[in-house]
């Protein structure tokens, strides 16, 4: 998966002003696995906010040797989902 600050995008149209945009997605990768699409504005992470992306990176940094879960917080065309991702 890939992200992208979300104040730099024309097409967000979400009237959100905190997240990352989802830009691209891996087929076979966890975030495809769990359902994220792109387009998807990730808000939280582990109930955690997602302000921008250096907040998205930082937050992401302190998972990147661990095996389990975290729990995303999405908006999806105007509704905040929270799906779980495996990471594997």
């Amino acid at each position: 998966m890939e992200v992208v600050a979300l104040d730099t995008q024309p097409e967000n149209t979400s009237g959100l002003s905190h997240g990352v945009l989802v830009n691209v997605i891996y087929s076979f990768y966890p975030a495809s696995k769990a359902g994220i699409l792109k387009g998807d504005i990730i808000v939280s992470l582990d109930d955690q906010t997602i302000f921008d992306l250096d907040s998205f990176n930082t937050l992401l940094q302190g998972y990147k040797y661990k095996y389990g879960q975290i729990t995303l917080g999405i908006s999806r065309k105007g509704q905040i989902q929270k799906i779980k991702v495996h990471l594997d």
